[in-house]
C-alpha cells in the first residue's frame, strides 16, 4: 500500500482543511479503519507470487479471505460518511470480487487519496467542538415546550463552532422570538413576530392590567414577580444584542457570541417553567 505524502500544518484560526489534513489531525476513526485495511492486505502480501524472487504464490486462505471482506466493508462504511464515492463504488466492486492482488489493493487506496484530497472541511478547535450539532441546548423540559427554540440554538452553536460569532448571536435572538410568543400569548396579546419595543410595552401594560384584576395572595406575587422579570429581561435582549444584530449595527466576537448564547439558553429554560411555545 502507499503510504500517505507527510506535509508540515500550520495552524491558523479560521483555516479550511482537507480531509486528509482533517484526518492525520483527529487519528480515531479513520486510522483505526485503515489499520484493518493493512492487517487484510498483509494476507495478500505473504501469499502472493513474485516471479521475479521466483515465489509461486498460493491462493488465499478462507481466514485471509474473511478478513479482506470486513476490512473492505468498514472502509467502505467510513467512505460513504465522508462523501468519498468514487471509491466506494471501486471497493464495492471489489467485495463483489475480492482483490486477490497487492496491485488491486494499492488502487483501492489510491482512490481514497484522491478523493480526500478535494474534500475540504473546517477545523473547530476543542473548546468550540462541544457546540457543534449539539441536539441538547435545553434541558429536556425546556427541549419539550420549547422545540423550534432549541433547534434555533442548535444552528447557534454550528455558528459558534464555526467561527461565524455574529451568525450565532442571531440565532439566539431568532430562538428568544418564541419566548416572546410565548409569554404574549399567555397574556393574551396578538404576536406577529412586530417590533419587540411594541410587543413588550403591550405585554407590560397586560400586566398591570392583570396585577389589578388577581386577588392578592402568594399565586399573584410569583406570577406578576415571573412576569416582570421576564419582560426586563427580554427588554435587556433587545437593547444590548437584538436591535444590534437584527440592523447591522455590530459583530461580535468569540467570548461575546458565546456570552450570549449561555444567556440565551439559561433564560428559555427559566421560562419554560412557566411557558411553552
Amino acid at each position: 500500500m502507499m503510504a500517505p505524502e507527510r506535509r508540515g500544518y500550520h495552524w491558523e484560526p479560521g483555516r479550511l482543511w482537507s480531509l486528509w489534513d482533517m484526518q492525520k489531525l483527529k487519528l480515531d476513526s479513520f486510522w483505526r479503519v485503515s489499520a484493518e485495511f493493512v492487517d487484510a492486505m498483509s494476507g495478500i502480501y505473504f501469499t502472493e507470487a513474485d516471479p521475479q524472487q521466483g515465489i509461486l504464490g498460493e491462493p488465499l486462505s478462507e481466514e485471509s479471505l474473511e478478513r479482506i471482506e470486513n476490512a473492505l466493508n468498514k472502509l467502505s462504511d467510513w467512505c460513504k460518511s465522508v462523501g468519498l464515492t468514487q471509491s466506494v463504488l471501486l471497493i464495492e466492486a471489489k467485495l463483489a470480487k475480492p482483490p486477490k492482488s497487492s496491485g488491486e489493493m494499492d488502487m483501492i487506496w489510491l482512490s481514497i487519496e484522491a478523493e480526500m484530497k478535494d474534500k475540504l472541511f473546517l477545523f473547530v478547535p476543542s473548546n468550540r467542538a462541544t457546540y457543534y450539532n449539539k441536539d441538547n441546548c435545553l434541558n429536556d423540559d425546556a427541549r419539550e415546550k420549547f422545540p423550534k427554540a432549541n433547534q434555533e440554538l442548535h444552528d447557534a452553536g454550528n455558528c459558534y463552532a464555526s467561527g461565524l460569532y455574529t451568525a450565532c448571536a442571531f440565532h439566539c435572538m431568532r430562538a428568544l422570538e418564541y419566548g416572546i410568543g410565548a409569554m404574549a400569548n399567555d397574556v393574551n396579546v396578538e404576536y406577529n413576530i412586530q417590533n419587540w419595543q411594541n410587543i413588550l410595552d403591550e405585554i407590560g401594560a397586560a400586566v398591570a392590567k392583570e396585577g389589578k384584576s388577581l386577588p392578592r395572595g402568594q399565586e399573584k406575587n410569583d406570577r406578576l414577580c415571573f412576569l416582570s422579570q421576564a419582560v426586563a429581561e427580554f427588554r435587556f435582549f433587545k437593547d444590548g444584542w437584538r436591535n444590534h444584530v437584527s440592523h447591522n449595527k455590530i459583530s461580535y466576537d468569540e467570548a461575546q457570541s458565546e456570552k450570549i448564547f449561555e444567556h440565551v439558553v439559561s433564560f428559555v429554560e427559566t421560562l419554560s417553567e412557566h411557558l411553552s411555545e
